[in-house]
């Protein structure tokens, strides 16, 4: 991950998807459990320079062409960061559907 502007930061997208299921969440800046990475980077990046939602939706924002990561946030910090990482990697096909 990088580019432009920049390394991309995993672990804000992280801690961004992880807040959606967070149940202290005041919204996209709520700390995450992961310890590290901030939600609103992570949003921001999700839906901006890294440029995940030309594909992926997110609570019916964003794209239809990738899995629906709306659910994603379920997932172990651990595991969600190697999704990021490798999406085509081991596991990174989840059962039902679009579902992230």
């Amino acid at each position: 991950l990088g580019g432009e502007g920049g390394p991309l930061v995993p672990q804000d997208l992280v801690a961004y998807l992880r807040s959606l299921h967070s149940p202290s969440s005041t919204g996209s800046t709520a700390s995450t459990a992961s310890g590290s990475g901030e939600a609103a980077a992570g949003e921001a990046l999700f839906f901006g320079r890294a440029a995940c939602a030309s594909c992926h939706e997110v609570n019916a924002r964003g794209g239809i062409v990738g899995p629906d990561l709306s659910n994603a946030g379920r997932l172990a910090a651990a595991v969600l960061r190697q999704k990021i990482i490798d999406p085509n990697g081991p596991g990174a096909v989840s059962p039902g559907g679009r579902g992230g």
